[in-house]
């Protein structure tokens, strides 16, 4: 898989075997994201937070209110 610079991604196992990733970085310092960041320090509209994280609006708002997001 190739994953675009700087978009949040992630991958699950979903078998019975356990898995193994081989990860190459296009960079010495790849930079580092973390995901509540990611979603709560920005201004996307919280109705589209709740639905792809399945938090209430409130708990949206709340984490918005905290890392200095919008909306």
């Amino acid at each position: 898989m190739i994953f675009p610079h700087s978009l949040l991604h992630f991958q699950v196992n979903v078998g019975d075997s356990p898995t193994l990733a081989f990860v190459s970085l296009n960079s010495a310092n790849p930079g580092f994201q973390t995901t509540t960041v990611a979603l709560a320090a920005n201004d996307i509209p919280t109705d589209i937070i709740q639905k792809i994280t399945l938090l209430d609006a409130g708990q949206v708002r709340k984490l918005k209110s905290i890392f200095g997001g919008t909306n």
